[in-house]
């Protein structure tokens, strides 16, 4: 029922001007690339972002692969002669009202950082496509994975992890990285120290919180950064805390995926 009432008021707001199915989508979001690239045909995608194509964000980079990319912008944008065109709060908002304007259909939506929102965008997204059938069976696949892999890990000993992003960045309660963490049987340690969302965290303060393991966000090429060095710093060698890496597209957004993500994590206390 809260489904329903969240995609009424949803597109009561937006009001799609289609009869029919969108037939020439335009996505303007990695996370909205990631959901159409699994709900539509290769014909009915016109444009996505250029992070759909890079494996260092993308999970489905190589399905994304000869996509046209669409800029930010509203030419760009136009040039593609959308019937719906996908957006989210970090979308700029005056493209959006000039599209919207200019009678082009646009679906604005947020990202979410649980579960329950993800299933919500799973739908959202679907139901903008017209292809609510298709959001359905995705979104009961990756909710009964979801269980399952939670299911498993509530069997294992907990392990603290502390997630520690280039620039001492780690990621506390009510972010998407917290309910995997959590849903992989883990600890989140910037959690359990009150942190919440972003936080930039010291080395001294990694040294006291003393996790059982420092989980490196591995983003590909730029992994040799002066501010990814800091988990690699001499000083948690001496004091024992081990380190992992782990792929930051594995949940960059909310999707199937997560459950990728938290197969991965429960490999790390193992």
């Amino acid at each position: 029922m809260r489904l329903r009432v969240f995609l009424c008021l949803l597109f009561c707001f937006v009001t799609p001007a289609w009869a029919s199915a969108p037939q020439r989508v335009v996505s303007l979001n990695l996370c909205t690339d990631l959901l159409i690239l699994e709900l539509l045909p290769r014909h009915r995608i016109m444009a996505v972002t250029e992070l759909a194509v890079d494996p260092v964000y993308s999970v489905a980079a190589g399905r994304a692969q000869g996509l046209p990319i669409v800029d930010q912008d509203l030419e760009s944008i136009l040039s593609f002669k959308p019937d719906l065109v996908l957006a989210t709060g970090f979308s700029d908002p005056y493209t959006v009202q000039r599209l919207g304007d200019m009678g082009v259909p646009v679906v604005q939506l947020e990202i979410p950082t649980t579960v329950d929102g993800t299933s919500v965008f799973i739908m959202a997204v679907a139901e903008a496509l017209g292809e609510s059938a298709a959001g359905a069976r995705l979104n009961q696949q990756f909710r009964a994975r979801w269980q399952q892999l939670g299911e498993q890990a509530a069997q294992r000993t907990p392990q603290r992890v502390l997630l520690y992003r280039p620039g001492g960045v780690t990621m506390g309660s009510g972010t998407l990285e917290d309910t995997v963490l959590q849903q992989a049987g883990l600890i989140n340690v910037a959690a359990d120290m009150g942190l919440q969302q972003w936080a930039q965290l010291s080395l001294e303060s990694v040294l006291q919180a003393r996790p059982d393991v420092l989980l490196l966000d591995d983003d590909g090429r730029h992994s040799d950064s002066l501010a990814q060095g800091m988990g690699r710093h001499p000083a948690l060698r001496a004091a024992g805390i081990p380190t992992r890496t782990f792929s930051h597209r594995n949940w960059i957004c909310p999707g199937p995926a997560l459950t990728d993500a938290v197969a991965v994590l429960m490999d790390v206390g193992s």
